[in-house]
């Protein structure tokens, strides 16, 4: 998975007009952890208020619900096809 997404980046540095249509099904749970992971929980908390720490706390049921979210997102954009 880093290795598609590292091939993504310097395509798209090397060539910065390049158009990706979808990169979507590159995002699932594994790398949404590693992202967690890397976080500087020092910043400021997100648009919810909620800080890096409070959500690591339920992170795999926070990670659970932004797969449904996508999941109804993708049947969304199939009905409106």
């Amino acid at each position: 998975m880093e290795t598609k997404l590292a091939r993504i980046s310097q395509l798209s540095g090397e060539h910065p007009d390049m158009v990706f249509t979808s990169i979507g099904h590159l995002i699932n749970k594994e790398l949404l952890k590693e992202c967690h992971k890397e976080m500087d929980g020092k910043k400021a908390v997100g648009t919810d208020g909620i800080t890096k720490e409070e959500y690591g706390a339920r992170l795999e049921e926070n990670l659970e619900e932004l797969a449904k979210k996508k999941a109804n997102a993708a049947e969304i954009e199939k009905k409106n096809k």
